[in-house]
């Protein structure tokens, strides 16, 4: 069982899809339900769970399939079971706390609190869900963000500059080697160092006054959703795409972009999605409920 996980999350590293994605969670759930003895890494002053601060400024706990590879590295380890350690790992309530670091000497693999919870220990949403959230899109645990994106798919400002900084690095060299993206479509990296493990990036329009600027609005959330659900993705928060330097009209935007999630979801009943409008102030929260109010027919 640990060389299985240790060959899956290798197979992750190497390849970040869903299917690579799912097959580690389905390694650990087997070891969660026979039981299986892992290796974490604790403080020896006090025994407590050893923790290492991440580049976000969050701590990660590091636990090992096998302790030898511990010992190379200098760590001191108590066995526990993989049901109790990642029962705990769930529940953790410390607001620095965003995972787990399965083999950090090895190939290692960040697993998001998040993704502890959604799943590997705990159901996926069995209905299709909508919220609006005031607050940094980077710190939301979700599977998913939406990065809204220039064509290029380059570091950019606003949304798309706080999401590169926060996921690092790598993002950049991911998204070169993607090589760019037309209005309207989406293309997908993994999270990096952000608490998603994914990151959707989609080209909204620059505000025109055409009709074309709706149509290229409403198909970035309608492919961003589609490309989600070819990963496996349940959970997904988008800002509000195109209202920035593009200049889309807020109230416009708002009403365009919950019309086409409405849709999407009304076509996918079964797949169980919970949709994060993600609002960077009040003002944008607000266009939001004025725009579903409209929708709803009470205003």
């Amino acid at each position: 069982m640990k060389e299985r996980i240790r060959q899956a999350v290798a197979a992750f590293a190497a390849d970040a899809s869903h299917e690579h994605l799912y097959g580690v969670l389905e390694c650990l759930k087997e070891a969660v339900e026979a039981e299986e003895i892992l290796h974490m890494a604790v403080d020896p002053g006090t025994a407590l769970p050893l923790e290492e601060e991440r580049p976000d400024g969050t701590l990660a706990r590091l636990v090992y399939t096998d302790a030898a590879e511990a010992r190379e590295a200098g760590r001191e380890v108590a066995e526990v079971r993989a049901g109790e350690y990642f029962r705990e790992a769930a529940a953790a309530s410390d607001l620095r706390f965003s995972g787990v670091v399965i083999d950090p000497e090895g190939t290692r693999m960040f697993l998001p609190q998040a993704m502890i919870r959604l799943l590997l220990l705990e159901e996926r949403p069995q209905e299709n869900e909508v919220y609006f959230e005031i607050g940094d899109i980077t710190e939301l645990e979700c599977d998913c963000i939406v990065n809204a994106a220039n064509s290029a798919l380059l570091r950019g400002g606003g949304v798309c500059g706080a999401i590169f900084r926060a996921a690092g690095p790598e993002l950049d060299e991911a998204c070169a080697a993607i090589g760019g993206c037309p209005t309207g479509e989406a293309r997908i990296t993994k999270g990096f160092r952000l608490k998603a493990p994914y990151i959707i990036h989609t080209v909204g329009p620059i505000y025109s006054g055409r009709a074309s600027d709706r149509e290229n609005l409403a198909a970035c959330y309608r492919n961003s959703l589609d490309l989600a659900m070819e990963h496996g993705i349940h959970s997904i928060a988008f800002p509000a795409i195109s209202t920035g330097i593009y200049g889309y009209p807020l109230a416009e935007a708002c009403e365009t972009a919950l019309v086409a999630v409405s849709l999407w979801l009304s076509e996918h009943t079964d797949y169980g999605m919970a949709v994060i409008f993600s609002c960077f102030d009040q003002r944008t929260y607000d266009a939001y409920e004025a725009a579903a109010l409209k929708l709803e027919g009470k205003a």
